[in-house]
């Protein structure tokens, strides 16, 4: 979810259209790579569920299946 997210700089798009990004977690100094969930949903809505609290979590097996 890119609420949860900072320094979000984006590496390049899979085949499949779906962005990944370079980032932090709020409050966190570890960089991760990944997607963000509001983007992913737009193109592969089946790989992302929203938590009780509305943050967005996506499922990177069903987007790297579907990204290659």
């Amino acid at each position: 979810d890119e609420r949860v997210k900072s320094n979000i700089d984006y590496l390049f798009s899979l085949d499949n259209g779906i962005p990944i990004y370079l980032f932090k977690y709020i409050g966190s100094d570890e960089l991760n790579i990944g997607t963000i969930a509001q983007e992913a949903e737009k193109i592969i809505p089946e790989a992302v569920i929203e938590d009780a609290d509305g943050i967005k979590y996506v499922n990177y097996d069903i987007i790297y299946r579907q990204g290659v």
